[in-house]
């Protein structure tokens, strides 16, 4: 660490009167490059650890979704399990692909939303230590407070009419916009307007994807909801046909599951699997398995490309963006 870069951090309180909750930004990274860092506070240094940028253009994503520690109960067992199937599915994903850039998860990272414990046992992953999160809020997450003090995340919009935790955020990397929606909150002008901002500031990127929890075509029952056949649908199909989205990913029913182009919730064109798709017209919607546990109900719809039926089967997926290109491949987590 000789000739080290200091950046100085802020503190805020958190709920707890013994935890302090320290965000730092850092700027100047460079693409293609080694870096280790540490990190000081009143208990001194921490040890360092390695973290490689990639490149900032032509890059590949890591999705997984509904990690959820501590799956449907507060069961210590049960989030010592998740903790490590977490571990075990980051660790193969790292493994098979040593040049993901970054990693986006639609929401529902821990069960209860109320205790520290599920978090650390979430950043207790030795692959977190060197992968940016870009962590979406799911129903999980908002039956408490506790995803205020454990994320940092870029460009956060709170807008006129968000309550509590609700919040949008958006990034970009290299030609991709994310546009990650509080999908908890049906404030349409809120996510009208994040969307607006992001795309205004960000007119050449050449990709933009949504992220979000609820899933507007996901297999399985999730999808035949009123909540998502009427109100979802109708807060956010406006956006995302307006601003051309060509990609979203969704978690929350814990099934995979790909959808057709989908425009003003219509199929507007096929999106078969292995298929190669120049300039499409439309947007597909990436539904994601999950850590915690997956689901064995599973229907089809004229929306649904493609539906991953196996239960108990952990899956992640890469998005490789080389060029013009977006390959799209989504695999087993165990082998």
């Amino acid at each position: 660490m000789t000739d080290a870069v200091e950046f100085t951090g802020k503190t805020t309180d958190a709920e707890a009167e013994e935890q302090l909750v320290c965000r730092v930004t850092v700027t100047g990274l460079e693409e293609n490059t080694t870096y280790y860092y540490q990190w000081h506070t009143d208990n001194g240094w921490s040890d360092a650890y390695k973290y490689e940028t990639k490149s900032f253009t032509d890059h590949k994503a890591l999705v997984i979704g509904d990690i959820q520690i501590g799956g449907q109960t507060e069961d210590s067992e049960v989030q010592s399990k998740n903790g490590r199937d977490w571990n075990n599915v980051l660790a193969e994903a790292l493994s098979q692909n040593p040049d993901i850039s970054y990693m986006v998860s639609p929401g529902d990272n821990t069960s209860t939303g109320q205790t520290a414990a599920e978090w650390q046992t979430l950043l207790m992953a030795e692959g977190t230590r060197e992968l940016p999160m870009a962590l979406a809020i799911g129903n999980h997450d908002k039956k408490g407070m506790m995803y205020n003090y454990y994320t940092n995340m870029p460009n956060e919009f709170y807008g006129e009419y968000f309550e509590g935790l609700d919040r949008d955020f958006w990034f970009r990397h290299g030609d991709v916009l994310y546009l990650v929606f509080d999908a908890c909150s049906a404030s349409a002008a809120d996510h009208m307007a994040m969307a607006k901002e992001a795309v205004e500031k960000n007119p050449d990127a050449k990709w933009r994807i949504g992220v979000m929890h609820q899933g507007l075509y996901a297999p399985g029952v999730a999808m035949l909801e009123t909540e998502t056949a009427i109100l979802l649908n109708a807060v956010f199909s406006p956006i995302f046909d307006s601003f051309d989205l060509d990609l979203v990913i969704n978690g929350h029913s814990h099934l995979q599951g790909r959808s057709h182009f989908i425009y003003e919730s219509t199929v507007v064109g096929k999106a078969e699997s292995g298929g190669t798709y120049t300039d499409p017209f439309g947007t597909v919607y990436l539904n994601t398995n999950a850590i915690c546990d997956q689901n064995s109900f599973s229907t089809s719809s004229p929306y649904t490309a493609y539906s991953f039926y196996e239960n108990d089967v952990t899956t992640y997926t890469s998005l490789d963006f080389k060029g013009d290109t977006l390959v799209i491949e989504t695999r087993r987590g165990d082998t």
